[in-house]
């Protein structure tokens, strides 16, 4: 364990992350060691679903691979 103290961002105040994401955001911290800052969830998700993230493969049925870029980190992620 470091000394290390990590502050809350103060945009998170008042708000909270529905149960239906978390498994979202545990994986992405267990995989990235990245958590989201406000609205960059929804940013991930707009860019799905508007076409600008990159497909990377098709899956069976609705699934499929996608890359998007999380720009205040600069790290590119792959969501299922």
């Amino acid at each position: 364990m470091t000394d290390e103290v990590e502050e809350l961002d103060p945009r998170w105040v008042g708000v909270a992350i529905s149960s239906q994401h978390w498994h979202f955001h545990r994986q992405l911290l267990a995989r990235y060691k990245i958590i989201l800052a406000p609205g960059e969830f929804s940013m991930i998700v707009s860019a799905i679903e508007n076409g600008t993230a990159l497909l990377i493969e098709k899956r069976r049925g609705k699934q499929a691979i996608y890359s998007a870029r999380i720009p205040r980190v600069w790290e590119r992620i792959y969501v299922l």
